[in-house]
């Protein structure tokens, strides 16, 4: 992907009530993306135009009582 490209991300448990914020990361750095439409299914993100070239994971900070930041199996 590009900056400025839409992705959509499909899977479970990724409505509101559930995942707070949307991250890619590259372990060194975590990048806050914007979410455009979310779902209990799906997410439609949007890569930042300042983002740099690379292998970034998709991270989500979970909703509740304790939010933790999960990194998911999916590469950008």
């Amino acid at each position: 992907a590009k900056p400025g490209t839409v992705l959509s991300v499909t899977g479970v448990h990724l409505g509101p009530e559930m995942v707070e914020e949307v991250y890619l990361t590259d372990h060194k750095f975590d990048l806050k993306v914007k979410v455009l439409e979310q779902k209990d299914k799906t997410l439609v993100i949007r890569v930042p135009p300042f983002v740099k070239p690379g292998r970034m994971q998709l991270m989500v900070l979970m909703a509740g009582k304790q939010p933790k930041l999960l990194e998911q199996p999916v590469y950008v």
